[in-house]
């Protein structure tokens, strides 16, 4: 039955497309009739003939054909009006459809005409290139690159005779400067080659940035596995060969073993954490809820393990706020922070660690940037070192990127802050930097305060 259902629009359509140029003739038929019925009829009554109906059966017949005639031909001629408009509408179709592709890919695409001046230009190469898209048109295709293009440009590209693809730094006026690989190809026809050129521009600028955070990373991880690799196994090696050892060195070198076997498991750790985080797994988090107090007197505890303790100032408000976190987590975070600072700071300078609740007397910007109820604790860790600019504050937790990258920078393999960043939003928080260069760096992040306890303050 349902196939009976689905089959019988169609049926019906087709029926009626049959139909159709049948009343269309027979309309004509009718006509012929009509028209040679009417002039034979009025040809006898002028000539005085007496009327009969025998008198119209030749016109009608002669009608009949005229009008049958008539009307196949102005069927066949209708159908290929019709066909005509539909192919017109399609290839309409089509075009804007092609249209519509070219200008809507990512990549930058300009296409010129046989002389090399652009003919299309999609909004990805305006984008790319720092120039309207109504400037580009018209416009010689090698001026317009030369122009933009600080180096001379090679002599065989955007030939009209060779497919070739390049490399290139362009940068126009304030903006910042892109790698492009520019690849061209000549369009041909039945006939051969028509001279007109296609340009892709592809912006590589992302993927030779991530090269270069990998190969710094790959460098840095190599030093920080190496480092903690290399005393475990010489200090095993010393125990394992030397037979005269005091208790206390034996004691000290099985320390440093375990201290550094330690270190390991904290990189592993915090790759894996990281890993989780980017496949779109959520950190797992095993909460309590503890008071402020107790996260700040562990951070104490471990500012004074550091070989400077005294360049530690802390400042605690609210210690009665609970929170509902993992505590191991967030003391993570905080010696992650910790650590980027006392790296960071000239030995000298004070490192200020600061806790409050958010109050309505927050000034707008903290409120814009963490939450917007005031319903959290705010933590702030200012140091007096190198500081950043605002660009480098807004990738500072991104995965392997270290704003010193020098041989003399501290050691790291720009992990600890992304971290630190998952955990903080793991909590439902925020994090975020301020910083002057030359003048210091706060890191800030707030924590939401537990529900349950949240008078206590």
């Amino acid at each position: 039955m349902r196939a009976n259902n689905c089959t019988e629009p169609i049926i019906q359509k087709h029926n009626t497309s049959q139909i159709r140029p049948i009343f269309y003739i027979f309309f004509h038929i009718l006509g012929g009739i009509a028209l040679f019925s009417l002039f034979a009829l009025a040809q006898k009554a002028i000539a005085g003939f007496t009327l009969e109906i025998k008198t119209i059966i030749v016109p009608i017949t002669v009608g009949t054909c005229a009008g049958l005639l008539v009307g196949v031909l102005r069927n066949h001629n209708r159908q290929i009006l019709l066909k005509q408009q539909q192919a017109v509408q399609f290839w309409q179709h089509e075009k804007e459809k092609t249209l519509n592709i070219l200008t809507s890919i990512s990549d930058g695409l300009l296409v010129t005409d046989s002389s090399g001046k652009i003919e299309l230009a999609n909004n990805a190469a305006e984008q790319l290139l720092g120039i309207n898209k109504e400037k580009l048109l018209d416009t010689n295709i090698k001026e317009t690159i030369q122009a933009i293009c600080p180096t001379e440009l090679p002599s065989d590209l955007l030939s009209d005779k060779n497919q070739s693809t390049v490399m290139l730094n362009i940068k126009n006026g304030d903006n910042p400067s892109r790698n492009v690989q520019i690849s061209t190809s000549v369009t041909s026809s039945a006939n051969g080659y028509d001279n007109s050129i296609v340009i892709l521009l592809h912006d590589y600028t992302r993927e030779l940035l991530i090269d270069k955070m990998k190969a710094e990373f790959i460098s840095s991880a190599t030093h920080n596995l190496k480092t903690p690799i290399t005393a475990i196994t010489g200090y095993s090696e010393l125990l394992q060969t030397t037979t005269d050892l005091s208790d206390e060195d034996t004691s000290d070198f099985i320390n440093l073993i375990n201290e550094k076997a330690w270190e390991l498991d904290a990189l592993v750790n915090n790759m894996l954490d990281i890993n989780r985080a980017e496949a779109g797994r959520k950190i797992n988090l095993t909460k309590s809820t503890i008071p402020v107090s107790a996260v700040f007197d562990r951070l104490q505890q471990y500012c004074t393990q550091q070989p400077d303790a005294s360049r530690f100032s802390f400042e605690l408000h609210n210690s009665g706020c609970q929170l509902r976190i993992d505590t191991n987590k967030v003391a993570q975070a905080l010696e992650n922070i910790i650590d980027n600072a006392i790296k960071f700071s000239p030995k000298a300078t004070i490192i200020n660690i600061n806790g409050k609740r958010m109050d309505a007397d927050d000034n707008n910007e903290i409120k814009k940037l963490a939450a917007p109820d005031n319903h959290g604790y705010l933590v702030s860790i200012s140091d007096a070192g190198v500081g950043m600019t605002s660009s480098q504050c807004q990738k500072i937790f991104e995965k392997f990127y270290r704003v010193d990258t020098s041989d003399s920078a501290p050691c790291g393999i720009g992990l600890g802050l992304t971290l630190t960043k998952n955990i903080i939003e793991a909590h439902g928080g925020k994090i975020w930097a301020t910083s002057i260069p030359d003048q210091g760096t706060t890191l800030s992040f707030y924590l939401p305060i537990s529900d349950t306890a949240e008078h206590e303050y």
